[in-house]
């Protein structure tokens, strides 16, 4: 008489729908999560990894520098090292290397 029948089904389907929120929102906050930590660590980290010179270099060649004389055909290890005794100038007064 007080006894009643569970009906299991009406329950575990509300469970299941609430687990099924549950992970759908897990899931939503572990993608976030995920792609605010990859786009902190290409701003931050990877911007360190870019070198900045602190001045200007320059290029123009000077008497007395050592230089590499060669073609692109051989390697760098196999190429003269060669110390500047002459320029020859333009008449740009611009030296071509």
């Amino acid at each position: 008489m007080f006894l009643q029948n569970v009906r299991d089904g009406s329950r575990t389907s509300c469970i299941e729908n609430v687990e099924q929120r549950f992970s759908d929102r897990r899931l939503r906050y572990r993608q976030t999560l995920q792609k605010d930590l990859r786009s902190s660590f290409r701003s931050e980290y990877l911007a360190v990894l870019v070198q900045k010179p602190k001045k200007r270099v320059s290029n123009t060649i000077k008497i007395g520098h050592v230089v590499l004389i060669g073609s692109d055909s051989r390697g760098r290890i196999d190429l003269p090292l060669v110390v500047i005794a002459e320029l020859i100038t333009e008449k740009t007064n611009r030296c071509d290397w």
